[in-house]
C-alpha cells in the first residue's frame, strides 16, 4: 500500500524534499494511517512532520481520550504534537451553521494556524477513496454541477490528500497487519449526519447488490469529470477576458461586471453559465449561497427584454441592458440576503437553509392580482400577494393561508426563526405575549422551536406558521390593502 501511495504522491506532485507538513490526526483509523504512511514515506522523501489534533468539545471524555492517544503516539515516535480546543457546537449556533460545517471550518483554521507556528508549507489530511465517493454522491443528490461531481481534489493549494488512492478497507487492513491501534468515533456509526447515511447504507448496498467495485468506479468517473471540468474552466477563463468588463467604483458595494450579449450568445450554454459564475463570484467574493438555479436565472437574461432583472444573494442584481448583461452588487458582503426573482416570471430559487434563518420577503410585494412574490425554502414554498380590500369579512379560517392588514406592517416582512424579544398581540385589547411563553403554553418541544418559520415585522410576529397570527394584523372594516400569504409544505 505504501508503494501505491508514494506513486500517487509523485503523480500529483504533493511532496518535495524538506517540506514541512502539518498532519491532521484525529486518532481515527484514517488519520493514524496517514501519520504512519508519511513516517514511512519520509525515508524516501525527507520531511518534517507535525501532528495537529483538533478537540471539538462535543463527545466529552471520549474526545479527551482521543487527544491523549494521539499525544502518546506522537511522543512514542518523536513527532511534534499540537492540540487545539474549540467548542464547536456553540460556534455552530452562533454562526447558524451545522455542527459538521462549523467543525470542518475550525479544523482548517487550526491547520493554517499551525502552519504559521511551525513554518510549515503543506497540510496533509486523511480523506480516502470512500470519502471521495461519498462526496460525489452527496453533491449529486444536492444538485451540484460538474465541480461538485469532480469529487475531492488530491491537491488544493497547500492541502494534500495522500490517501485518496486507497480505500477504507485497505487502510484498516494496513493498520491490522502492522498492529497499530486507533480510536473509533462513535458519531461515525450513527445516522445523525447525512454523510453517515451514504457511508453506512448507500455505498455498502451498491457494493453488495450492484457492483463490488462501485466505489472505485464512482471515483474513476469523478476523475474524468474533473478533467473535463478543468478543460472547460480553462476555456471559460480565456473567453471571460474577451467578453467581460469589470468596473470598480469608489464605494466597495458598487462593483459592476458587464457581459457582452453578442459574445455570450455565441457560446454553448455550459460556457455561458461558467462565464456567469465567474462574474457572480467576482461580486459575491464566494459561491457558498449561489446555486445552479441562480446561474440559470442569469443565463435567461441573454434572451430577455431590456430592463429585465433577477436578484441573487449578497445583494447582486442582474439586469438586461441593450447589448450587455449588467451585474452589480448593491450592498456590502455582510449577512446573507434573500434572493428574489423578477415577479412576472415568478421564477424562484431554492436555497439551502439552516435550522435558523432570516430572509427578506421579495421587495415590493406584487400589487397586481396577476403577479405574485414567491419564496422557496427547503420544505416550504411561500406565495405573497397584495390587493385591495373589497370585503373585510370574506376570509375563511385556513391553516396555511392567512390574510393581513398590509398597511399595519411598518418594518417590512421577513421569514425567519425566533429571536430574543419576539412577541405577539394576543387579543383585541392589545395584550402582548412573548413568543417563548407561547411556545411553552402550547407545549412545543424546545428542540423544535428554532426551526418553526415565522412571518415577522421586526420583533412583532405576524404569524407563527402552522399556528396563530397576531391580533394586530387582522383584517378590519378599516383595512385598505390586504397581504395574502399562502404556505405550501412538502409532503
Amino acid at each position: 500500500m505504501i508503494h501505491k501511495i508514494l506513486k500517487y504522491i509523485t503523480e500529483n506532485d504533493m511532496l518535495k524534499a524538506n517540506d514541512r507538513v502539518i498532519v491532521g490526526v484525529s486518532g481515527g483509523a484514517d488519520s493514524v494511517c496517514l501519520l504512519f504512511t508519511l513516517m514511512e514515506i519520509r525515508r524516501e522523501i525527507p520531511l518534517t512532520l507535525v501532528a495537529v489534533h483538533v478537540e471539538h468539545g462535543i463527545r466529552g471524555a471520549d474526545s479527551e481520550e482521543d487527544a491523549r492517544y494521539v499525544q502518546q503516539l506522537c511522543q512514542e515516535y518523536d513527532i511534534p504534537f499540537r492540540k487545539y480546543c474549540y467548542r464547536v457546537a456553540e460556534i455552530a449556533r452562533e454562526k447558524k451553521q451545522s455542527v459538521e460545517e462549523a467543525g470542518r471550518e475550525i479544523r482548517y483554521q487550526a491547520f493554517e494556524e499551525a502552519c504559521r507556528e511551525y513554518k510549515a508549507n503543506k497540510i496533509a489530511v486523511a480523506h480516502h477513496m470512500d470519502d471521495d465517493a461519498e462526496t460525489v454522491l452527496l453533491n449529486l443528490f444536492r444538485g451540484s454541477g460538474l465541480k461538485g461531481m469532480a469529487g475531492i481534489p488530491a491537491v488544493r493549494g497547500k492541502i494534500i490528500r495522500p490517501l485518496l488512492c486507497v480505500s477504507r478497507q485497505e487502510i484498516e487492513q494496513y493498520l491490522t497487519e502492522h498492529g497499530i491501534a486507533y480510536r473509533t468515533d462513535a458519531t461515525n456509526l450513527t445516522e445523525e449526519y447525512v454523510r453517515n447515511k451514504v457511508r453506512l447504507n448507500i455505498l455498502p448496498y451498491a457494493a453488495r447488490e450492484i457492483n463490488t467495485k462501485a466505489v472505485e468506479h464512482i471515483v474513476k468517473a469523478a476523475g474524468q469529470i474533473s478533467e473535463a471540468h478543468e478543460f472547460l474552466e480553462s476555456y471559460a477563463d480565456e473567453r471571460f477576458k474577451s467578453c467581460a468588463m469589470i468596473q470598480d467604483h469608489k464605494e466597495r458595494t458598487n462593483r459592476t461586471v458587464r457581459l457582452e450579449v453578442s459574445a455570450m450568445s455565441a457560446e454553448k450554454p455550459v460556457i455561458r453559465r461558467l462565464l456567469l459564475r465567474r462574474a457572480t463570484e467576482l461580486l459575491a467574493g464566494q459561491m457558498k449561497d449561489i446555486t445552479a438555479r441562480h446561474i440559470e436565472m442569469l443565463d435567461q437574461l441573454t434572451g430577455a427584454g431590456v430592463g429585465k432583472e433577477v436578484h441573487l444573494p449578497y445583494g447582486i442584481i442582474g439586469r438586461r441592458g441593450y447589448d450587455h448583461i449588467h451585474l452589480v452588487r448593491t450592498m456590502p458582503l455582510t449577512e446573507p440576503q434573500f434572493d428574489h426573482s423578477d415577479r412576472r416570471d415568478a421564477a424562484l430559487v431554492r436555497d439551502a437553509v439552516p435550522s435558523a434563518f432570516d430572509y427578506r420577503v421579495p421587495g415590493g410585494v406584487a400589487v397586481d392580482p396577476e403577479e405574485r412574490g414567491i419564496l422557496e425554502l427547503p420544505g416550504y414554498r411561500f406565495l405573497f400577494k397584495v390587493r385591495k380590500c373589497e370585503n373585510s369579512e370574506a376570509f375563511p379560517e385556513k391553516n396555511y393561508t392567512k390574510w393581513f392588514d398590509y398597511d399595519k406592517i411598518k418594518n417590512g416582512v421577513r421569514i425567519r426563526t425566533r429571536q430574543t424579544g419576539d412577541y405577539m398581540i394576543v387579543n383585541s385589547g392589545g395584550d402582548h405575549q412573548k413568543l417563548k411563553s407561547y411556545f411553552i403554553d402550547r407545549k412545543i418541544p424546545r428542540e423544535n422551536r428554532d426551526s418553526i418559520p415565522l412571518l415577522a415585522d421586526a420583533d412583532h410576529i405576524i404569524w407563527i406558521i402552522g399556528y396563530r397570527i397576531s391580533e394586530w394584523y387582522k383584517i378590519t372594516k378599516d383595512t385598505k390593502r390586504i397581504l395574502e400569504v399562502q404556505v405550501e409544505k412538502e409532503n
